[in-house]
């Protein structure tokens, strides 16, 4: 019995409990490969980590003490602040695709993750708008800080010992950039295919990438597809989907839908909920059911530009308007499905509407305050922030990271409107993307 056996009987023993109280199940049954080397257990927190690639192996990682130690305060209810805000959200019933909801079925007493996933590379053929250079290669302006997006971290080394995880994975989750520009993958696929055919593998793809060898690849294995897109409507498709093309992408999606219907796989659509896309969503949902297929939606948290949940409660006031006028069928599973989808992202519009509300009592007349006066208050909200809570240590982290993204822009009016930005923003999730190295993406 070897070393990486003996830690994760100890751990068994302790993990081993009923399932009804675990809050988040990924501690126990997933592991995410990002982009940058960061190895964790899921796509959502990058803060509780289990290693960095290649310094930390695959084995290390997940029989290692530091998911010992995760899954140790999980159970005790010691999160860090991701976790809290990701409860917090799945708890409110706001939303269908919760980040904890996807690790629901995992079991949680295996020795191996029941499910891997993997973002190995930001390779990508569109600049999406709600997007960023650690997501997709193509867009060159806006930068993550500290962070070695492109270069290529994974090899053939991750191959070699990703041969002990994989006859043991009942998933594998793709995405990227576009997992089918990405070389590796293939690869990964070519393993999967070889020594877990029954593998459930599912591929998020931006739908424009298909050609003769994707087709051979599919019918190899246990493969699903799920469609990102966020409007059928061309002209609004091709400004947030920047370098797509909807006439290529719907006679793809048709293709998928065929496929998935022929060879009993799984096909659905992924729709990020952003300010350019509202207005589109009950014609995408009405295209979903007549094609007897499930939505999700994606929370989009930054940028400004794009997110919802930060903005004033004229536009939440107008899109909650415009909802109600909306009506769906709801006879089959999946149309029953997507109806509860479209009421819970209302739930949730109304939650940042009165949120809205709350800062603008909260805050009065910020756009009469001058430059300095703003960063004062921004700066006194962070440290009241500390105050009540253990982690005094990591207050200058956050002023001096904040500093920094302020300051980097030369334009007296822009910095305004970020510093009115940020302090509309809860400190907690300016603390958690400063511990990321992402506060820069949330403006």
């Amino acid at each position: 019995m070897n070393i990486f056996q003996k830690i994760f009987l100890k751990t068994k023993k302790e993990t081993d409990l009923n399932e009804s109280k675990i809050q988040c199940k990924a501690p126990y049954s997933s592991m995410y490969l990002n982009v940058d080397g960061k190895i964790g257990v899921c796509c959502y927190n990058k803060i509780d980590l289990l290693g960095e690639y290649p310094q930390t192996s695959l084995k290390e990682a997940w029989f290692g003490k530091k998911r010992k130690v995760f899954v140790k305060r999980m159970q005790r209810n010691k999160m860090s602040e991701i976790c809290e805000i990701c409860l917090d959200q799945s708890e409110s019933n706001a939303f269908i695709s919760s980040i904890p909801s996807t690790f629901k079925n995992n079991d949680i007493n295996s020795e191996y993750p029941a499910e891997i996933s993997f973002e190995c590379s930001n390779n990508c053929n569109l600049e999406c708008i709600m997007c960023n250079n650690g997501l997709s290669s193509s867009i060159k302006v806006q930068k993550v800080e500290n962070s070695p997006h492109g270069l290529k971290i994974y090899d053939d080394n991750l191959i070699a010992e990703l041969r002990n995880f994989i006859p043991h994975i009942k998933s594998a989750r793709f995405i990227g950039g576009e997992p089918f520009l990405i070389p590796l993958y293939y690869k990964i696929w070519d393993e999967i295919i070889k020594l877990n055919p029954d593998c459930y593998i599912l591929i998020t793809t931006n739908g424009t990438v298909l050609n003769e060898r994707i087709k051979q690849l599919l019918i190899r294995g246990n493969f699903n597809i799920c469609v990102s897109i966020e409007s059928i409507n061309a002209i609004n498709y091709e400004k947030i989907r920047v370098n797509g093309n909807m006439q290529k992408t719907m006679e793809n999606i048709r293709y998928y839908l065929d496929f998935s219907k022929d060879n009993r796989r799984n096909f659905g659509i992924s729709t990020c909920y952003i300010q350019q896309n509202y207005e589109d969503i009950p014609e995408l949902i009405n295209f979903c059911n007549v094609n007897n297929v499930y939505i999700w939606f994606n929370r989009v948290a930054h940028p400004s530009k794009c997110a919802l949940w930060n903005c004033n409660k004229t536009l939440l006031e107008k899109v909650l308007t415009f909802y109600k006028t909306v009506n769906f069928r709801s006879d089959t599973e999946v149309e029953k499905s997507n109806l509860k989808s479209f009421n819970e992202l209302i739930e949730l519009t109304k939650i940042w509407y009165n949120l809205s509300i709350e800062r603008e009592i909260k805050l009065p007349g910020l756009e009469l305050l001058t430059t300095k006066k703003l960063y004062e208050i921004l700066i006194n909200n962070i440290h009241s922030y500390f105050r009540n809570r253990n982690g005094q240590d990591e207050l200058q982290m956050v002023i001096d990271k904040m500093g920094r993204v302020i300051n980097s822009q030369p334009n007296e009016s822009i910095r305004r409107s970020q510093l009115i930005y940020f302090l509309n923003t809860p400190v907690q999730v300016i603390h958690i993307y400063a511990k990321c190295n992402y506060l820069s993406l949330l403006y």
